[in-house]
């Protein structure tokens, strides 16, 4: 990141430590804080953002288009460099890029990207919504403060047709003793993404004594977050509990979708009376295993073959471990890999594994071959596993260092039946600060075969209510009734982030996405139609009410939709 630039927090903040009278009115909204798109080469896509005045005075709002740019202390926007090969910023218009607003009113920023025929990868950009500032010469004899304001939303452009190899590594980690906190331990990882597109990182710790007694696993950092091409970011978490004086071990697990599995990194320390000593962090193996997973169709009899090639990176001898094992898939969609080969639908029995283990000299390479036998009696439509390659080297000083790659297999029998699935849950959360409606839906895999998610569209309807409606009469003509019809129009729709998630048979997947729109009391309909490879898509219907708020509660807080009503297609 260049010199001078601060990391930018995603909420509006003030670029100076003074304040002033003049803007103590200020309050405005650019929303939403994201926009994913995918697009294809050649192709211009439109998007929108929402700007709303929400402070006492008139506005004046300019939108900019930045770089982004991220260090382990956060993201910082940059000016445009035509030499950023991650940036998005060239082949993005925003109409209009300056706008006036009076209190309370809001503005459509329409945003276009146009993609050029020959791009691949992700690009990215940073739209900073700034209120401007007064330009007017001050009065004679009176100090002017300026005051800046921003918002900014992150733009991720993923270019359709690209295939990228996810790598990632934990160039640091530590065991320290904070300041005047006894008897806590903070645990940094610090994790870079080699890759060319970005990934989503989450990252979990390990603890152990020295005997190999486990003290827990405890989350590492803030959650799940994305990670820029060729960035590092910190991931740091601070265990209040009492430690008693002894030798540990921290491993530091960072899941971000790599075909090698998550990255892993182990460091001993020592608890003393007074302070922590931390040893030398103790690296993964660096292999490769390739390709990084494999699909069949292969009928019940049949015999198919499992070709991968094992690479060794490290200057140093290493051993190899191969081992067949079952999988699980969240329903965040994170795979999880099972300590034995049996579990429903697993094809890790029918994997003949020979040789399980061999050696690689410093910097060679094998191929291997395995095979896959598929029974006679076998039924259903599909069976999943992973190969397990776990690598061993010994260091010049003696130390073993372990690190494993998970390569997914996933068996598909021939004229197996569609999918089937359902969605078992829709749900609502309404932020009336944000102007955001969170919707959740769980989709339930009912068949013995996997889905692929393909598209979730979401419409929001309001309810209308209808004072007077006409009924057939008699020949003086229609007869008109006082009464209340319910009637609902459509007001929003969006998509929910599920193209490409998978879900394993009789498993659940949970899908989650965000409607920006402000909703004042009353009631509304969420009607979903969910895609996912089936004869026909699952769709579902949920009804909730937003309540008015009291005047005395600021500020006001998300409300919980009333029961879900769901049906089923």
């Amino acid at each position: 990141m260049a010199a001078g630039h601060r990391p930018l927090i995603l909420a509006a903040f003030v670029i100076t430590t003074l304040s002033t009278p003049a803007f103590a009115g200020v309050a405005f909204l650019l929303a939403p804080a994201s926009v994913d798109l995918e697009v294809r080469p050649g192709e211009t896509r439109e998007f929108q953002l929402n700007v709303v005045n929400e402070g006492t005075e008139a506005g004046t709002f300019v939108l900019l288009a930045k770089d982004l740019a991220q260090d382990v202390d956060g993201y910082s926007f940059e000016e445009p460099d035509p030499e950023n090969p991650y940036s998005a910023v060239p082949w993005l218009r925003i109409e209009p890029s300056e706008i006036t607003l009076q209190p309370g009113d809001a503005a459509v920023i329409k945003g276009v990207i146009s993609i050029p025929r020959d791009a691949r990868g992700t690009r990215y950009a940073g739209i900073l919504c700034e209120l401007k500032a007064d330009e007017s010469p001050p009065e004679a004899g009176v100090a002017k403060v300026r005051v800046r304001w921003s918002m900014a939303s992150i733009v991720t452009v993923a270019i359709g047709g690209t295939r990228a190899l996810l790598l990632g590594e934990i160039t640091d980690l530590r065991a320290e003793k904070p300041e005047r906190n006894e008897g806590t331990v903070r645990i940094t990882a610090t994790f870079r993404n080699n890759s060319e597109v970005h990934v989503y990182a989450h990252g979990t710790v390990t603890l152990r004594h020295a005997d190999g007694t486990r003290v827990g696993d405890f989350p590492l950092g803030g959650g799940r977050g994305m990670v820029l091409p060729h960035s590092e970011v910190k991931y740091t978490s601070l265990f209040t509990r009492y430690f008693r004086p002894g030798d540990y071990t921290a491993e530091a697990r960072i899941t971000y979708g790599g075909a090698r599995g998550p990255a892993v990194a182990t460091v001993p320390f020592t608890i003393g009376e007074e302070r922590i000593a931390s040893g030398a962090m103790i690296e993964q193996v660096m292999f490769e295993v390739l390709p990084s997973g494999w699909g069949f169709e292969t009928r019940p009899g049949g015999i198919d073959a499992i070709n991968a090639r094992v690479i060794n990176l490290e200057d140093r001898p290493i051993t190899i471990e191969v081992e067949p094992r079952a999988m699980e898939i969240t329903p965040q969609g994170q795979m999880v890999v099972l300590d034995s080969a049996d579990a429903p639908y697993s094809v890790a029995p029918l994997i003949n594994v020979d040789p399980k283990t061999f050696e690689l000299a410093p910097e060679r390479e094998r191929n291997i071959r395995y095979i896959l036998r598929v029974p006679r009696e076998i039924t259903g439509g599909g069976r999943y596993g992973v190969l397990t390659f776990t690598a061993s080297a010994v260091d010049d000083d003696g130390t073993e260092r372990r690190s494993s790659v998970y390569l997914p297999i996933m068996l598909t029998l021939p004229d197996a039946p569609k999918p089937v699935a359902s969605v078992e849950s829709l749900r609502t959360l309404y932020d009336p600060n944000a102007k955001q409606l969170l919707v959740q839906m769980i989709a339930e895999n009912e068949s013995d075969i996997h889905f692929k998610a393909m598209n979730a569209k979401v419409t929001l309807h309001s309810k209308v209510k209808a004072q007077r409606q006409e009924v057939e009469g008699d020949e003086e003509g229609p007869e008109i009734v006082e009464g209340e019809t319910e009637l609902f129009r459509q007001i929003a729709e969006a998509e929910l982030p599920v193209l490409g998630r998978i879900v394993l048979p009789e498993s659940q997947g949970v899908f989650t996405g965000v409607v920006s729109k402000e909703l004042p009391p009353g009631e509304y309909r969420l009607d979903l139609v969910f895609d996912y490879g089936g004869e026909r898509p699952a769709i579902a219907s949920h009804r909730f009410t937003i309540e008015g708020e009291d005047e005395a509660q600021t500020p006001p807080r998300p409300q919980a939709a009333v029961e879900p009503s769901v049906r089923r297609g």
